[in-house]
């Protein structure tokens, strides 16, 4: 038995050993039989090499490799000094690299928002999971898109292609730092293939559709926020309140997030604009995810005079609460104790029944006045780089 050097692992020289009962190397006639205790082995001499490696957790493992001489083992050993570090990363499956991804990797480096994204969409790899990093295929990944169409989604359903394809994009994003770290040498997600688009038309109003909207909301002809009484005053503020975030939301083309989030002092009445710089989040105000998200919009003569009168209003409805409205942040919108808008809330329980009242399809969304705003600025002879930084994207293509 000969040693490397300290941390570089044992040469170990195994040599055949004779059966206790028979006294041969080979052909004993109780082989393998466990309460006469034979002790023969079927290999021959031979040479092993074995080294300590750390998981993915950092936990010590002992390896070995092994060759008939020497020579040949240490051509092995050299061409695993080459290739790994102390890491062993040939055993590291897609559970423990994800699993390591985002939570030891991402935090602190994106945005809550984001995070949660990729956390939502990698859980979509739980078939591959135990399957080895270094040894997943493209095949393994085409098999599971294919899978995840098929019945991926809630209760057995089936998953739409862009989610799909934004599973992909997760998978890529994931794997680009395996390969950056030594996990991978190439990133199979990306010589995968995506699943095809599906054709779905970008929803818009027409200004009769616009009308309708803008008829129900001022009239308060659907079921109403958060079912309380005709007369009850936080049900009369939850009314207006649908009001003017529709109004605001086809004046501006801002963002859910970015309305729910905006803040009074952020308005300026005088110059007539709104200044963008902040969006609502899991409850929190976060600053935007890029820099083309930070901008100062003008506002036009009838909105701006709309918000005033549902400020002078909010005041009243705060006078009137009294200690049980409290809105420390100035939020334009809140929900009737104060506090910022539950989204997911608002779009189940307001706008989806204010799109039923008005007789629009149920493909409209808060996210169609956006494109809504757009369409009537570039219809009304706007250019689309004007158009563009308005609607705070990072690029004129979108």
């Amino acid at each position: 038995m000969a040693r490397r050097a300290n941390g570089d692992g044992t040469y170990i020289h195994i040599l055949p050993i004779k059966c206790h009962n028979c006294k041969e190397f080979s052909g004993c006639p109780i082989k393998g039989d466990t309460e006469k205790r034979c002790r023969k082995r079927d290999v021959g001499e031979h040479w092993v090499y074995q080294y300590y490696v750390r998981d993915i957790n950092g936990k010590t493992m002992r390896k070995a490799l092994q060759a008939k001489t020497r020579r040949q083992l240490e051509k092995r050993v050299e061409l695993l000094r080459m290739g790994t570090s102390s890491t062993d990363t040939d055993a590291v499956t897609v559970g423990q690299w994800c699993d390591m991804w985002v939570e030891k990797i991402l935090p602190n480096t994106v945005k809550k928002s984001t995070l949660a994204f990729y956390k939502n969409l990698i859980k979509y790899s739980s078939s591959i999971r135990k399957k080895r990093l270094s040894r997943l295929s493209v095949l393994d990944l085409q098999g599971l898109y294919s899978d995840l169409l098929a019945h991926g989604g809630k209760d057995g359903k089936s998953l739409s292609p862009t989610t799909v394809r934004s599973f992909r994009a997760t998978l890529i994003t994931c794997f680009d730092q395996a390969v950056e770290h030594g996990y991978l040498t190439v990133n199979v997600a990306k010589k995968s293939k995506p699943p095809m688009k599906t054709e779905k038309e970008v929803s818009y109003l027409t200004q009769e559709q616009i009308q309708k909207l803008l008829d129900v909301v001022d009239s308060a002809a659907f079921v109403s926020p958060y079912d309380a009484t005709i007369d009850d005053p936080a049900r009369q503020y939850n009314i207006r309140q649908v009001s003017m975030v529709i109004r605001l939301a086809l004046a501006t083309g801002m963002r859910r997030g970015e309305i729910f989030g905006l803040t009074w002092d952020r308005v300026d009445f005088d110059k007539r604009t709104v200044r963008i710089d902040r969006n609502l989040q899991g409850g929190r105000l976060e600053t935007p995810k890029t820099s083309y998200s930070v901008r100062t919009i003008s506002v036009d003569a009838d909105t701006v005079e709309r918000l005033r009168a549902w400020q002078e209003y909010q005041k009243q409805f705060a006078d009137e609460m009294g200690d049980l409205y409290c809105n420390p942040a100035g939020l334009l919108f809140s929900n009737s104790w104060g506090n910022p808008v539950n989204m997911s809330s608002f779009r189940s329980r307001v706008f989806v029944p204010v799109v039923a009242a008005a007789g629009l399809p149920d493909t409209v969304t808060m996210h169609s006045l956006r494109h809504t705003h757009a369409t009537q600025l570039l219809a009304a002879g706007v250019d689309a780089k004007t158009v563009s930084a308005r609607l705070g994207h990072s690029s004129v293509a979108f």
